[in-house]
């Protein structure tokens, strides 16, 4: 095996656990490959070895969160670390540890990268466009943080929540549209498996409102008559099968009596 072939044996195995299919697959490889190379910066700056070894960690928590969390179809390092302030810190919290001292940690890795890329002059050109990105997500984690108990109530609640499956089934729903409404901030989301196949747990109030917004206000009304249309016509054909049935069996029962 070349170095070539070497170096991308350790960045797959590096990145195996952030993606699934291959479209996330193509953003976790060069997501990667760049924080490959701001480890590479790292250990060249004469930090100490804890300090080097505390950033090489976040670095992964970093590319697990952004693959799984960042929503972006490609990766352009100026957009992801556009400025100082972490994306994600909540997911970490979740994920990873809630203590002070890692969310610090994981905080100052991010504001070490933010300012490797504005050192490469990666911000030049999209920093306006980056900040509107970042904002939407900013403005999703602030209705999150400050909504909490609402949220961990509709979250918890039985009937509250649904896969993107179901929501494609149920709704009508594309998954292109699911994917730009929580770029959008329209649907707030949380990633979840069954039997190892992963999908995207959405609320439903949120998944309505979405679909109310886009078909009018009566297209959830008309396509539950429809669906009430559909069981009732089946109940009535069920009922029907079962009243031939009885009447014949009436008749057969009158006849062995001689009535």
């Amino acid at each position: 095996m070349d170095r070539d072939d070497q170096a991308l044996k350790e960045l797959e195995d590096y990145i195996e656990d952030w993606y699934y299919g291959e479209e996330m697959h193509r953003y976790a490889l060069a997501l990667g490959k760049y924080l490959f190379q701001f480890m590479d910066y790292l250990r060249a700056q004469g930090l100490s070895e804890r300090t080097t070894r505390q950033y090489i960690d976040n670095c992964w928590c970093i590319g697990y969160l952004e693959s799984n969390f960042g929503y972006r179809d490609e990766f352009v390092p100026g957009e992801v670390f556009c400025h100082p302030a972490a994306n994600h810190d909540h997911e970490f919290a979740r994920k990873f540890s809630r203590s002070k001292t890692a969310l610090d940690s994981y905080r100052g890795t991010w504001r070490k990268l933010h300012t490797y890329t504005k050192a490469l002059g990666h911000l030049d050109g999209v920093k306006d466009n980056s900040r509107e990105k970042d904002d939407v997500f900013h403005q999703r984690q602030f209705r999150e943080t400050n909504t909490a108990f609402d949220i961990r109530s509709e979250w918890q609640r039985k009937g509250g929540t649904l896969s993107d499956k179901t929501a494609r089934k149920e709704f009508g729903l594309t998954q292109e549209e699911i994917i730009q409404a929580i770029k959008d901030g329209k649907l707030q989301y949380r990633h979840a498996a069954m039997h190892g196949n992963p999908f995207l747990k959405l609320l439903r109030s949120e998944v309505e409102a979405l679909v109310e917004g886009t078909h009018g206000t009566d297209y959830l009304q008309k396509k539950q008559w429809k669906k009430e249309l559909s069981k009732v016509t089946k109940d009535i054909k069920q009922l029907k099968g079962q009243l031939e049935s009885l009447e014949k069996r009436q008749s057969e029962l009158r006849e062995l009596l001689g009535e």
